[in-house]
């Protein structure tokens, strides 16, 4: 009988505990926090490479046209993503005889060759810092390598108030693997082993990527916009745009900037449901708008709305497929 009391009281102790809540020895740990989009600011990024002439110097050059998105995983690098595009026709060596002849046939092909591109497939740590494997694409010619960097800083506010991460890294590729050979006289040897130009090339990166203040953003048409719907309310504003431009070709003349110069301010003081009005109504005005549609995703995100963010960002690789921004959020958000 007392036995029987045990149990029956154990029972009902489980039968309490579990209502009051207690996690279950199989519950699943919450998911990560989605990592933040960090834009690569080319302007204060180096994509430069270095080469040995008829072993005697080296030429170095650099690509000025660099594009691409970083999502940043806040304490875990390894669940970070990369994606950049570089102009080819962007080459630089100081010498305009010698870039022309780069963007040629004979080595670039920048016309049938527009880009070179790198998208990371993972990010792994290593005993001198962090490598990042990924698909590299040059000259129609892909191939998976591996490169390796460091972080030179984390998150830091700038003096404009971004936040900008920087990031260094290297490694040696084989012109020839990648079909950039040159005429023949350019891969002639001069004495036994000083090649005209050498095969190896060593590439040299420095990249500042950064997440915009917007606060600090102005321009005279998007101020004035802001300036509407501050006054009379998010709704009433997009509906006098509207009507002035809906139908009318003159809606293509306002820049994009300016609606994301709202839409951003408004999502920055912490008013993302407005920005979803104000992208929204935007978008059924000027529906080909892609980086508004792109934030209008992002905003989506900010207010837990992924399936939405998921569908526009979809609509905007299909419509602008080097949105690398749109890509790499694909990439990230959990399947719906």
């Amino acid at each position: 009988m007392r036995l029987g009391r045990v149990v029956t009281r154990a029972i009902a102790l489980g039968i309490t505990v579990a209502s009051i809540g207690v996690p279950s020895l199989h519950a699943q740990p919450p998911a990560p926090p989605l990592p933040r989009r960090f834009n690569i600011d080319a302007s204060h990024s180096s994509v430069g490479f270095a080469v040995k002439f008829m072993g005697l110097s080296t030429v170095r050059g650099a690509f000025a046209d660099v594009a691409g998105t970083i999502m940043y995983a806040e304490g875990d690098l390894t669940r970070s993503t990369v994606n950049v595009i570089i102009d080819v026709a962007s080459i630089n060596t100081n010498s305009r005889t010698r870039d022309q002849h780069l963007r040629s046939p004979d080595f670039f092909d920048a016309a049938k060759y527009p880009t070179i591109t790198f998208r990371s497939t993972r990010i792994t740590r290593t005993p001198a810092g962090l490598a990042v494997r990924g698909t590299f694409t040059m000259h129609g010619v892909t191939k998976e390598l591996d490169v390796p960097f460091v972080q030179l800083n984390a998150p830091v506010p700038d003096a404009w108030g971004n936040s900008r991460a920087t990031f260094q890294g290297g490694l040696r590729v084989s012109r020839k693997e990648y079909g950039i050979k040159g005429t023949a006289f350019w891969n002639g040897e001069f004495d036994p082993g000083r090649m005209a130009v050498s095969d190896d090339v060593d590439i040299e990166l420095l990249v500042s990527a950064n997440v915009p203040n917007p606060l600090r953003w102005t321009h005279p048409m998007g101020d004035s916009l802001l300036a509407s719907v501050e006054a009379d309310g998010v709704a009433d504003a997009v509906r006098r745009f509207k009507g002035a431009y809906a139908g009318s070709p003159r809606v293509d003349s306002v820049p994009e900037f300016a609606f994301v110069l709202v839409g951003e301010k408004l999502a920055a003081k912490g008013r993302a449901a407005d920005a979803i009005t104000f992208y929204e109504g935007i978008l059924e005005t000027r529906p080909a708008a892609g980086a508004v549609r792109q934030l209008l995703g992002e905003a989506y995100v900010k207010t837990g709305q992924l399936a939405r963010a998921r569908r526009e960002f979809e609509r905007v690789v299909r419509e602008f497929p080097e949105s690398t921004a749109a890509a790499e959020w694909l990439r990230v958000l959990p399947a719906t």
